[in-house]
Protein backbone atom coordinates (compact mmCIF):
# COMPACT_ATOMS: atom_id res chain seq x y z
CA UNK A 1 0.00 0.00 0.00
CA UNK A 2 1.11 3.42 -0.68
CA UNK A 3 2.22 6.17 2.14
CA UNK A 4 1.83 9.13 2.28
CA UNK A 5 4.60 11.84 3.53
CA UNK A 6 3.27 14.14 5.78
CA UNK A 7 6.17 16.03 6.42
CA UNK A 8 6.96 17.71 2.84
CA UNK A 9 4.53 20.30 3.53
CA UNK A 10 2.54 21.99 6.19
CA UNK A 11 0.11 20.22 7.75
CA UNK A 12 -3.27 20.37 5.55
CA UNK A 13 -6.57 20.80 8.12
CA UNK A 14 -7.35 17.13 8.55
CA UNK A 15 -3.66 16.79 9.62
CA UNK A 16 -4.37 19.42 12.29
CA UNK A 17 -7.99 17.96 13.33
CA UNK A 18 -6.04 14.53 13.61
CA UNK A 19 -3.32 15.95 15.75
CA UNK A 20 -5.65 17.49 17.84
CA UNK A 21 -8.09 14.87 18.38
CA UNK A 22 -4.94 12.70 20.08
CA UNK A 23 -3.85 15.68 21.96
CA UNK A 24 -7.10 16.45 23.58
CA UNK A 25 -7.25 12.28 24.16
CA UNK A 26 -4.15 12.39 25.99
CA UNK A 27 -4.72 15.53 27.80
CA UNK A 28 -7.70 13.84 29.27
CA UNK A 29 -5.84 9.87 29.81
CA UNK A 30 -2.96 11.38 31.43
CA UNK A 31 -4.06 12.71 34.44
CA UNK A 32 -6.71 9.96 35.08
CA UNK A 33 -3.95 7.24 34.95
CA UNK A 34 -1.52 9.41 36.60
CA UNK A 35 -3.79 9.93 39.61
CA UNK A 36 -5.03 5.89 39.15
CA UNK A 37 -1.61 4.62 39.02
CA UNK A 38 0.78 5.80 41.91
CA UNK A 39 4.34 4.52 42.06
CA UNK A 40 3.90 2.55 38.42
CA UNK A 41 4.85 2.98 34.73
CA UNK A 42 1.93 4.52 32.33
CA UNK A 43 3.61 4.39 28.25
CA UNK A 44 2.65 6.42 25.51
CA UNK A 45 3.72 4.76 22.15
CA UNK A 46 3.76 7.11 19.13
CA UNK A 47 4.34 4.22 16.23
CA UNK A 48 4.31 6.67 13.53
CA UNK A 49 5.83 9.69 14.87
CA UNK A 50 7.17 11.35 12.26
CA UNK A 51 9.84 14.62 12.78
CA UNK A 52 7.84 16.23 15.43
CA UNK A 53 7.17 19.33 13.68
CA UNK A 54 6.55 20.24 10.19
CA UNK A 55 8.36 22.58 7.67
CA UNK A 56 6.32 25.54 8.94
CA UNK A 57 7.42 24.68 12.79
CA UNK A 58 3.54 23.54 13.63
CA UNK A 59 3.84 20.35 16.47
CA UNK A 60 3.47 17.06 15.52
CA UNK A 61 2.15 14.33 17.35
CA UNK A 62 5.47 13.91 19.50
CA UNK A 63 5.88 17.70 20.47
CA UNK A 64 1.67 17.79 21.50
CA UNK A 65 2.57 14.71 23.98
CA UNK A 66 5.40 16.35 25.48
CA UNK A 67 3.43 19.06 25.95
CA UNK A 68 0.98 17.04 27.86
CA UNK A 69 3.19 15.67 30.18
CA UNK A 70 4.53 19.19 30.92
CA UNK A 71 1.04 19.89 31.81
CA UNK A 72 0.97 16.58 34.25
CA UNK A 73 4.45 17.43 36.21
CA UNK A 74 2.51 18.43 39.53
CA UNK A 75 0.67 15.54 39.38
CA UNK A 76 3.47 13.32 38.43
CA UNK A 77 5.61 14.42 41.46
CA UNK A 78 2.90 14.07 43.73
CA UNK A 79 2.14 10.47 42.46
CA UNK A 80 5.90 9.42 41.37
CA UNK A 81 3.72 7.96 38.34
CA UNK A 82 6.80 7.07 36.02
CA UNK A 83 5.79 8.16 32.07
CA UNK A 84 7.74 5.93 29.84
CA UNK A 85 7.25 7.74 26.28
CA UNK A 86 8.68 5.33 22.77
CA UNK A 87 9.21 7.29 19.68
CA UNK A 88 9.54 5.19 16.79
CA UNK A 89 10.16 6.60 12.86
CA UNK A 90 11.08 3.98 10.59
CA UNK A 91 12.14 6.74 8.10
CA UNK A 92 16.26 7.48 8.78
CA UNK A 93 16.14 11.11 8.01
CA UNK A 94 13.10 11.61 10.06
CA UNK A 95 14.48 9.65 13.23
CA UNK A 96 17.97 12.36 13.20
CA UNK A 97 15.01 15.04 12.80
CA UNK A 98 12.62 13.28 15.72
CA UNK A 99 15.10 12.67 18.26
CA UNK A 100 16.86 16.33 17.82
CA UNK A 101 12.93 18.03 17.82
CA UNK A 102 12.20 16.15 20.78
CA UNK A 103 15.12 16.33 22.80
CA UNK A 104 15.63 20.44 21.74
CA UNK A 105 12.08 20.60 23.76
CA UNK A 106 12.89 18.67 26.61
CA UNK A 107 16.56 20.77 27.16
CA UNK A 108 14.06 23.82 26.79
CA UNK A 109 11.73 22.96 29.77
CA UNK A 110 12.72 22.60 33.00
CA UNK A 111 9.99 20.83 34.24
CA UNK A 112 10.62 18.25 32.26
CA UNK A 113 14.05 17.82 33.00
CA UNK A 114 13.20 17.76 35.98
CA UNK A 115 11.35 15.00 35.54
CA UNK A 116 13.80 13.14 33.69
CA UNK A 117 16.52 13.54 36.17
CA UNK A 118 14.10 12.16 38.56
CA UNK A 119 13.13 9.11 36.61
CA UNK A 120 9.42 10.28 36.04
CA UNK A 121 10.38 10.86 32.14
CA UNK A 122 12.38 8.51 29.67
CA UNK A 123 12.20 8.41 26.12
CA UNK A 124 12.73 5.41 24.22
CA UNK A 125 13.86 6.23 20.36
CA UNK A 126 13.30 3.53 17.80
CA UNK A 127 14.04 3.81 14.21
CA UNK A 128 11.73 0.16 13.37
CA UNK A 129 9.92 -0.88 10.83
CA UNK A 130 5.94 -1.16 13.09
CA UNK A 131 5.71 -4.71 11.18
CA UNK A 132 8.88 -5.79 13.70
CA UNK A 133 8.65 -3.65 16.22
CA UNK A 134 5.28 -4.13 17.42
CA UNK A 135 5.03 -7.48 18.09
CA UNK A 136 7.73 -6.84 20.11
CA UNK A 137 5.93 -4.28 22.89
CA UNK A 138 2.82 -6.46 23.15
CA UNK A 139 4.03 -7.43 26.66
CA UNK A 140 5.09 -4.13 27.60
CA UNK A 141 1.70 -2.93 26.64
CA UNK A 142 0.10 -5.92 28.14
CA UNK A 143 1.88 -5.65 31.86
CA UNK A 144 1.23 -1.65 31.88
CA UNK A 145 -1.53 1.07 31.40
CA UNK A 146 -0.70 2.57 27.50
CA UNK A 147 -1.87 4.55 25.14
CA UNK A 148 -1.22 3.80 21.65
CA UNK A 149 -1.30 6.52 18.71
CA UNK A 150 -1.64 4.49 15.28
CA UNK A 151 -1.58 5.90 11.62
CA UNK A 152 -3.31 4.94 8.53
CA UNK A 153 0.25 3.93 7.24
CA UNK A 154 0.00 0.90 10.19
CA UNK A 155 -2.74 -1.14 8.38
CA UNK A 156 -1.25 -3.45 6.20
CA UNK A 157 0.38 -4.51 9.39
CA UNK A 158 -2.33 -4.27 11.91
CA UNK A 159 -3.53 -8.33 11.40
CA UNK A 160 -6.91 -9.06 13.08
CA UNK A 161 -5.04 -10.85 16.08
CA UNK A 162 -3.27 -7.21 16.52
CA UNK A 163 -6.34 -5.51 17.43
CA UNK A 164 -8.38 -7.69 19.03
CA UNK A 165 -5.58 -8.23 21.87
CA UNK A 166 -5.95 -4.33 22.10
CA UNK A 167 -9.44 -3.91 22.47
CA UNK A 168 -9.35 -6.96 25.23
CA UNK A 169 -7.05 -4.87 27.68
CA UNK A 170 -8.16 -3.32 30.41
CA UNK A 171 -5.97 -0.66 30.88
CA UNK A 172 -4.94 -0.06 27.29
CA UNK A 173 -6.02 2.67 25.20
CA UNK A 174 -5.25 3.07 21.58
CA UNK A 175 -6.50 6.03 18.66
CA UNK A 176 -6.31 5.17 14.69
CA UNK A 177 -6.50 7.54 12.47
CA UNK A 178 -7.58 6.58 8.98
CA UNK A 179 -8.56 8.84 6.36
CA UNK A 180 -11.90 8.68 4.95
CA UNK A 181 -10.46 9.27 1.38
CA UNK A 182 -8.10 5.32 2.17
CA UNK A 183 -11.56 3.72 1.79
CA UNK A 184 -11.67 4.52 -2.07
CA UNK A 185 -8.08 4.35 -2.65
CA UNK A 186 -7.44 1.12 -0.91
CA UNK A 187 -10.69 -0.22 -0.30
CA UNK A 188 -10.01 -3.23 -2.39
CA UNK A 189 -6.88 -3.83 -1.13
CA UNK A 190 -5.76 -7.17 1.27
CA UNK A 191 -4.76 -5.35 4.22
CA UNK A 192 -8.08 -3.23 4.29
CA UNK A 193 -10.37 -6.53 3.58
CA UNK A 194 -8.67 -8.46 6.34
CA UNK A 195 -8.78 -5.70 8.88
CA UNK A 196 -12.28 -4.23 8.10
CA UNK A 197 -15.39 -5.13 6.04
CA UNK A 198 -16.34 -2.41 3.37
CA UNK A 199 -19.30 -2.29 1.23
CA UNK A 200 -17.31 -1.09 -1.79
CA UNK A 201 -19.94 -1.17 -4.24
CA UNK A 202 -22.08 0.96 -1.78
CA UNK A 203 -19.29 3.29 -0.72
CA UNK A 204 -18.78 3.98 -4.72
CA UNK A 205 -22.72 4.86 -5.29
CA UNK A 206 -22.12 8.41 -4.37
CA UNK A 207 -19.55 11.24 -5.14
CA UNK A 208 -16.13 10.44 -4.09
CA UNK A 209 -16.66 14.46 -2.00
CA UNK A 210 -18.96 12.32 0.17
CA UNK A 211 -16.56 9.30 1.24
CA UNK A 212 -17.22 10.48 4.63
CA UNK A 213 -20.63 10.03 5.17
CA UNK A 214 -20.57 6.51 4.11
CA UNK A 215 -17.21 5.17 5.18
CA UNK A 216 -18.89 4.63 8.66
Amino acid sequence: MATIDLHQKPFDDATITKLEIFENYAKEWLPTFIMSYPNKDLWIFDFFAGTGYDIVGAPGSPIRILYQIKDQVGNIFKQKTRIRVCFNEFDKSKFECLKASTENFITNNSELERLRNNNLLSIEYRNSDFAELFPKTTSTIQNHPSLLYLDQNGMKFLADNYLLTLAQLPTTDFLYYLSSSYFVRFGDTIPFKTNLKIDMERLKENPYKYIHTKAS
